[in-house]
């Protein structure tokens, strides 16, 4: 049977190539996406640090000192 015209190797090599090429396109995209996303969850938890930070009547230079102290007693 007949199975068409077979693709020479220069087509085939074309071929691959257009799928490389959309490929690191896509990938491209995704690491965009991912960056994107990675900078919308560091903001919602800046969010919360600063909603507890509100809630308990504290300021960033207030925990930093507790922060520190901890640590220091940790060495």
């Amino acid at each position: 049977m007949p199975r068409g015209k077979r693709k020479t190797c220069s087509e085939k090599l074309e071929e691959v190539s257009g799928m490389i090429e959309a490929l690191e396109t896509q990938l491209k995209e995704l690491k965009a996406r991912e960056k994107q996303l990675l900078k919308e969850k560091r903001e919602e938890e800046l969010k919360q640090i600063a909603e507890l930070l509100d809630e308990r009547d504290m300021t960033p230079e207030g925990l930093i000192e507790i922060l520190d102290r901890l640590e220091s007693e940790e060495e």
